[in-house]
């Protein structure tokens, strides 16, 4: 299975989370798996006071002025790869040579630029890996 989406981007200040993982048993649900990443994503912003949310039809994580985060996973024989990246403080200006997720015109935020201050990357990698006890346990086991 391809990720999807065309063309992506990954630079300074993206959060970039692609576990290497077999999938076994009953956790072979796709859907749920993306639905994990965007909750997560969504929890983080909670931290921040910013209020992000999923769009149907449309994986990522969205917020009212734009995109903050893009999923796309891979599949090969039960092996994930690919996953998720955060806009925490990157320069957006790349996203504007390529359709993001292969959406024409869509519009990409990043948190620092959300909340009108600098974000602590190592804060958000902490928030990341505490978390991430519960997608090994429900999606490794």
């Amino acid at each position: 299975m391809n990720r999807g989406g065309g063309i992506t981007y990954h630079g300074l200040g993206q959060l970039v989370v692609y576990p290497i993982i077999a999938i076994k048993g009953k956790e072979r649900n796709l859907n749920r798996l993306l639905s994990f990443f965007e909750e997560l994503t969504i929890q983080l912003c909670l931290q921040y006071d910013v209020k992000a949310f999923a769009v149907d039809g449309k994986r990522g994580v969205w917020t009212k002025s734009g995109k903050l985060a893009s999923i796309g996973i891979g599949i090969k024989k039960w092996i994930l790869f690919h996953g998720i990246s955060i806009n925490i403080n990157c320069d957006l200006s790349y996203f504007d040579m390529i359709n993001p997720c292969g959406i024409a015109g869509c519009k990409m935020v990043n948190l620092s630029q959300l909340t009108r201050k600098d974000v602590n990357m190592p804060e958000i990698k902490n928030f990341f890996i505490d978390r991430m006890e519960e997608f090994w346990r429900v999606f490794w086991t």
